[in-house]
């Protein structure tokens, strides 16, 4: 019976050890978002808006992700000293309702059905490329967003960004 309660401890300690190194992950990337968004004030106004559009849908899916995990712990952990009266005889006098198992679920498919529809690819509605032309000013600043070094327009020879961003503004022939 001992070795049921330090397992079962062990568990528990584990998944709020995992909702901690998550929510420190989380907050860094929020960190590195807030520095690479200093730089979008110096592109255009449609890809800047764009980039802004991508920054705030990623930041509220990290909040979500962050409400999942907590509720999700807590659930577990809740799950686990309620059965502790099926399954060691103790009466913990804690009983878990249904409704709050239901609620997990829910919350489980909200997140599914929201990272669906928010990192959808939404390439049709972007608009259309003589608004946004694929030059190498556009590379240049598309290449800022994941490097800390001053663009060089020395230098004209295809990079992977280039190739991303080339690949990227293609439209379909639907």
């Amino acid at each position: 019976m001992i070795i049921m309660h330090a397992f079962i401890t062990f568990a528990c300690v584990c998944s709020v050890l995992y909702l901690i190194f998550l929510l420190g992950t989380i907050v860094a990337v929020c960190k590195n978002i807030s520095f690479k968004r200093a730089s979008l004030a110096s592109m255009s106004a449609p890809r800047r808006l764009y980039y802004q559009g991508i920054i705030f849908r990623f930041q509220f899916m990290l909040g979500v992700t962050a409400l999942c995990a907590g509720f999700t712990v807590i659930t577990f952990i809740m799950g686990q000293v309620s059965e502790g009266q099926w399954k060691w005889g103790e009466d913990v006098g804690l009983h878990l309702p249904s409704a709050l198992l239901v609620g997990q679920f829910a919350l489980w498919n909200l997140y599914a059905i929201l990272m669906a529809c928010l990192f959808a690819p939404s390439h049709k509605t972007y608009p259309p490329s003589e608004t946004l032309s694929s030059t190498q000013d556009e590379d240049i600043e598309f290449s800022r967003l994941t490097t800390d070094q001053p663009p060089s327009h020395s230098s004209v020879e295809p990079t992977e960004i280039s190739a991303l961003t080339s690949f990227a503004t293609k439209h379909s022939l639907d």
